[in-house]
């Protein structure tokens, strides 16, 4: 964990055993830092956790209950159904939206996938034990865990209301292949609650290539936020060609 001192980037944790993540949660006043552990037969361990910097290190100074299947990565809390009651929005292991009350009853999950992302965490246990497997000739783990695509809960074209901004990348194969993941292009969606459940109000058109990250922000100044994100693309299209990215400022207006 590093920390800009007004010069440099200073160290302030080192070999913490916490996958991290910050999230923007006005209702708490903001950043929000979680955490949760990692294992060892399997890549998550425990609850996620608030840390907060006390002392000199980070500790846990509560536990968030999480529908069953949520990881660090895979949720955002928002005020969706804009009642003025926070409630979680998550990916489910196969990056189908569900929306959940306090309780973590489910209210609704999407009839199509979204998210799709290339960038993924493998058990320790397996890949210390894939390398001991000289015979076999893709000594890869079997248990790719994908990490879900970010969750965006903001009121994107200033109405009062809050919307819900996802990405969609679109695989080629069809999912059949647990080990590899072929996007050639994608499209970001607003979605907004009807009270039936979460529809499309407006998307962007088809990009060519893989959005691998995105956000909000006022990129030009101009008072606005815009929707800025890298496009990973091939060269010539080959899947043997060369990965190019960009980083791209879209009107999100």
């Amino acid at each position: 964990m590093l920390e800009w001192d007004g010069k440099d980037f200073k160290k302030i944790a080192d070999n913490e055993d916490w996958h991290y993540r910050a999230l923007d949660i006005p209702a708490r006043g903001g950043k929000v830092l979680f955490g949760q552990k990692g294992g060892n037969a399997s890549i998550f361990s425990g609850n996620v956790h608030e840390l907060k910097w006390v002392h000199g290190y980070y500790v846990s100074t509560n536990k968030e209950i999480l529908p069953r299947g949520l990881n660090v990565y895979g949720f955002s809390y928002g005020d969706i159904l804009n009642s003025g009651q926070e409630m979680t929005l998550g990916f489910n292991a196969n990056e189908y939206l569900s929306l959940f009350n306090a309780n973590g009853g489910e209210e609704w999950t999407s009839s199509d996938p979204y998210g799709g992302s290339n960038s993924y965490l493998e058990p320790p246990a397996e890949i210390e034990a894939a390398k001991k497997i000289r015979s076999d000739p893709d000594p890869r783990t079997q248990n790719r865990l994908y990490l879900p695509q970010r969750i965006l809960i903001t009121d994107l074209d200033k109405d009062g209301k809050k919307d819900v901004l996802v990405v969609k990348n679109i695989d080629t194969t069809g999912g059949v292949f647990s080990r590899i993941r072929l996007f050639k292009s994608g499209y970001f969606e607003s979605l907004s609650w009807d009270n039936v459940g979460l529809s499309p109000k407006w998307r962007t058109r088809n990009f060519s290539g893989y959005i691998s990250d995105y956000t909000l922000g006022d990129i030009d100044n101009d008072g606005k936020d815009e929707l800025v994100f890298i496009l990973v693309t091939q060269a010539g299209g080959s899947v043997l060609g060369a990965d190019r990215s960009f980083v791209i400022s879209w009107d999100a207006k």
